[in-house]
């Protein structure tokens, strides 16, 4: 997301930015997973696409609003800083989410994939109850200057720098 307004649903990149207002929102689709299974691990991959040298630290947290990506690309429209559907406002502007942390990773080098353990407990309640799956949002942390990490989304051309959750489970 940037600007207040605008949607960047179809952009081949997340834009996340320090000094805002860009964070990025990303849902994965855990319905593959039989009903009943138990997560064992889960693993969250990103690859930048542009980042800045000092580009500080990307904080990850479960999203706790519904929201529509959107099929724009900088033109008004869903999701954005202030709406997470048409008509609906954010409860918190930039993107409703827990105050827990989920991960934290420090991208530094372009076309870099990044890779860090995600939360079991967060897959599973998303597997056992499917509307608590309001995905998850990136937002940087620095006190550095106009730095901004740029990740590959899932409309970029390269299907294997897509962003990824890669889930290990036993079924039932």
């Amino acid at each position: 997301m940037t600007n207040s307004t605008l949607n960047y649903g179809v952009d081949p990149n997340l834009n996340v930015d320090w000094n805002g207002p860009k964070n990025a929102l990303i849902r994965f689709d855990v319905s593959a997973i039989p009903t009943g299974s138990q997560i064992v691990s889960a693993t969250l991959t990103l690859t930048t696409s542009a980042s800045g040298t000092e580009a500080g630290t990307i904080e990850v947290y479960n999203v706790t609003e519904a929201w529509s990506e959107g099929a724009l690309d900088g033109a008004a429209g869903e999701a954005n800083w202030t709406a997470r559907q048409t008509g609906v406002n954010w409860t918190t502007a930039g993107g409703t989410h827990d105050a827990t942390i989920l991960t934290t990773f420090a991208p530094r080098a372009n076309a870099t994939a990044y890779s860090v353990i995600f939360p079991i407990s967060v897959v599973q309640a998303w597997l056992d109850t499917p509307t608590t799956n309001n995905g998850i949002i990136l937002q940087g942390k620095t006190s550095m200057p106009k730095e901004t990490a740029a990740f590959d989304s899932r409309e970029n051309g390269v299907a294997s720098q897509r962003p990824t959750l890669l889930v290990m489970f036993t079924p039932p």
